[in-house]
């Protein structure tokens, strides 16, 4: 959707969007409405095992062509502490 979505105001070319969603197997985490919201689902965020699930599309608008792929990771995460999680931000947002 978002790879047409952008070919709807280009006329030629290749159009590359990607997304990616994180989930527990159960719930599928959102993207975060502000910067608090990213500490508030790490810190709600389920210890053991979780996955990403990365997608791409390619999409030619001149040959009439779109290809999709998707990769799902498995990550293993603790629980964080507010500690922790405060100690990660000030190092993502230098």
């Amino acid at each position: 959707m978002k790879a047409r979505a952008a070919a709807l105001k280009v006329k030629s070319g290749i159009i590359i969007s990607a997304d990616t969603i994180v989930t527990d197997g159960k719930h599928v985490f959102g993207k975060p409405a502000n910067l608090k919201a990213p500490a508030k689902c790490l810190k709600n965020f389920p210890a053991g095992r979780s996955g990403f699930i990365s997608g791409v599309c390619v999409l030619d608008i001149d040959n009439r062509v779109t290809k999709t792929a998707c990769e799902k990771t498995k990550i293993y995460m603790d629980k964080l502490s507010d500690k922790e999680i405060n100690a990660y931000f000030k190092i993502v947002f230098l």
